[in-house]
């Protein structure tokens, strides 16, 4: 788990993006890797980049914003491979990163390069002068960096975990704890080991979780909304406080120039 970041180049120019980037899961055959990369904007919705292993030697690449086809690419080492008439696919991986560049007649049409790191740089301005960042720009940095957004995160996180292991512990299972109990009488640690979904104190703690989990799901919400509007309204004071410095500058230009005249 961390949150990536880096730049992303598609057919909208080059920008940067944030992502979190969750564990493997199963699906069919192989296993799947799913990264939602997000502009640091305020209005960014997000697009899923899926990476499949298929088998040792074969990984289908999904990346939406770029193509809908799944790209199948050859596993060599630590990258992947494809390569055809006009267009060349290469996909590196490695600890606490990921590159992703296309190349259409020799030219790179589409890049991604992240890697894990809590820290969000300035966004560099394409003049090399210092960027001017916009309204939508300030309040996507408040709703990706930001202290407090991303404590309440990790308590999702926390939360979730919990209610998976609740829904777990409601799970039949044979443990040794069970197996003692057969051979010395004691039948209730064998039944509330074997099967736990037969008392209620489980399926009690099975919903607390549940509950939780959607509890930190709203308050995280709330709380990342909250610091988004704060920035908002704070943009609109300096904007306000920008427009009464002119004004005042322009009745002094007109005061001077009335006292000299």
């Amino acid at each position: 788990m961390g949150r990536y970041q880096g730049d992303r180049i598609n057919s909208a120019g080059k920008s940067q993006v944030v992502g979190q980037v969750p564990a493997f899961r199963d699906e069919g055959q192989g296993k799947t890797l799913e990264i939602t990369l997000y502009q640091t904007l305020g209005s960014s919705s997000g697009n899923s980049i899926r990476i499949t292993v298929v088998s040792d030697q074969l990984i289908a690449l999904v990346i939406p914003d770029f193509t809908n086809q799944p790209l199948e690419l050859t596993k060599v080492g630590n990258c992947a491979t494809s390569s055809s008439a006009g267009h060349s696919i290469v996909l590196c991986w490695a600890n606490g990163k990921l590159d992703i560049d296309i190349t259409q007649a020799s030219v790179l049409s589409y890049s991604i390069h992240i890697k894990r790191d809590d820290s969000l740089p300035p966004i560099e301005s394409s003049t090399g002068a210092g960027h001017t960042y916009s309204l939508d720009e300030l309040i996507g940095r408040s709703k990706f960096l930001n202290y407090a957004v991303s404590q309440e995160a990790e308590r999702i996180l926390q939360a979730k975990e919990r209610f998976k292991a609740a829904r777990g512990n409601l799970l039949p299972k044979l443990s040794l704890r069970a197996v003692v109990g057969v051979f010395t009488g004691d039948y209730l640690s064998t039944v509330g080991a074997a099967l736990p979904f037969l008392f209620p104190s489980n399926w009690f703690a099975w919903k607390s979780s549940k509950l939780m989990y959607e509890a930190e799901r709203k308050s995280f919400a709330s709380l990342r909304g909250n610091q988004m509007n704060g920035v908002e309204g704070l943009f609109y004071l300096v904007a306000r406080d920008q427009a009464v410095l002119a004004n005042i500058d322009l009745s002094t230009t007109s005061l001077s120039t009335i006292r000299t005249s």
